[in-house]
């Protein structure tokens, strides 16, 4: 055990070893105790049922390699001829979903430990597997491949999910093992007191996801989990305006005959029409959110009394850098829009006065959260944002 939690002293990784076989080994647990011996071993019930899980692993592996088989096809239809070659191809990206999970995983534990959080590129960790004795990826673009795992993963089937999950759990949870082997004690120290900053692409899922009717389907009950363990949850007058004004925009857009919209059809409505709901009742669905009168009060109240996401601004905080830092930030988020704009392939005219506007608002919530951790030395502020940054 010692040499698998390097981190750990010598003493603390006997206590721990001792103290978790003591609580495995009782009457009915998971774990055997020989005392004539006093060797250790799984029991038998344990052992079927790891059979049983491992079984269910292997075929889960199975299909999320079917799942990247078939985003290569669609991605490189040429590759499809050499069936060989998709396979191992396929293999190879399931095995760069994996590493980028323990990568991950050793990066947020030892941002815990240390306070320095390292960036991971899904990119540049593919081209250096494709670097490789044999490996078929070096015939395959980076980024088509990056763009390929992307979308295995942001839109998993259960199993894929599942397995997903799975791997997630056990890598960070070994990473957190070999930074601190008393990984109870760090988990409450990290998530029993903090606050956190919801940024608009957050929020406009939360609201799109009270048309789920499962209440384990949404991914809020991971927020209130957060909001149960002390975590504090907020949003800034930016982003409310950003939340309404998207509500507002998804109004436009149901009151708008189809084929006189000239842009991106709004998420809160294409996911309201995914969900089978009838157009002419959209505006009901958004009333729950805003009204006519002070609808960014009513998306602010609505947001504390359901969510339990109180609003708290950084503006202070966000002034109090120096003036180098903010205009890299604006820069960076600049680009970012550009970036995203061009990815959606949008011909949106987005006039400079709300280009500006929504640059200020993200610049707020990154530099106002730096300017926090630097003033408290910790993790306990964070900003958090979704995977899908084309929401606004």
């Amino acid at each position: 055990m010692q040499a698998m939690l390097p981190a750990g002293h010598e003493v603390q990784v006997a206590a721990l070893t001792e103290s978790a076989l003591t609580r495995l080994s009782r009457k009915g647990g998971a774990v055997n105790h020989h005392r004539s011996t006093d060797d250790y071993c799984l029991s038998y019930a344990k052992r079927l049922e790891m059979q049983e899980q491992a079984a269910v692993f292997l075929r889960d592996e199975e299909h999320i390699e079917g799942e990247i088989r078939l985003a290569l096809v669609e991605a490189l239809p040429d590759i499809e001829e050499d069936e060989a070659a998709c396979a191992k191809a396929a293999h190879e990206l399931r095995q760069a979903i994996e590493q980028l999970f323990i990568r991950r995983g050793e990066s947020f534990a030892s941002a815990v430990q240390t306070g320095e959080v390292q960036q991971i590129d899904a990119t540049e960790l593919i081209a250096t597997l494709a670097r490789g004795e044999n490996a078929v990826l070096k015939e395959v673009d980076p980024e088509r491949a990056t763009a390929t795992v992307r979308r295995v993963i942001e839109r998993p089937s259960a199993s894929t999910q599942r397995h997903l999950r799975r791997l997630a759990d056990a890598y960070t949870l070994f990473a957190f093992l070999r930074e601190a082997p008393d990984v109870q004690r760090v988990i409450v120290r990290l998530f029993s007191d903090g606050d956190v900053w919801l940024d608009t692409t957050v929020v406009l899922p939360l609201l799109a996801e009270t048309l789920l009717f499962e209440r384990a389907e949404r991914h809020y009950t991971v927020l209130r989990a957060a909001l149960d363990a002390g975590l504090r949850l907020h949003v800034t007058d930016g982003v409310i305006e950003e939340v309404e004004r998207h509500i507002n925009r998804s109004l436009t857009f149901a009151r708008t005959a189809t084929d006189e919209w000239r842009s991106r059809v709004p998420f809160l409505y294409a996911v309201y029409a995914s969900a089978g709901r009838s157009r002419t009742e959209f505006a009901g669905w958004a009333a729950n959110f805003d009204g006519n009168m002070r609808p960014k009060d009513d998306v602010r109240e609505y947001l504390a009394d359901d969510f339990g996401v109180t609003h708290r601004n950084l503006k202070e905080e966000s002034d109090a850098p120096p003036l180098e830092l903010r205009s890299a930030v604006q820069e960076i988020w600049h680009e970012s829009h550009d970036r995203r704009r061009a990815r959606s392939g949008s011909d949106e005219d987005l006039d400079q006065i709300t280009r500006l506007r929504l640059v200020a608002h993200d610049v707020e919530n990154c530099v106002g959260v730096i300017a926090l951790r630097k003033m408290s030395s910790s993790l306990r502020h964070v900003l958090l944002c979704g995977l899908y940054q084309g929401l606004r």
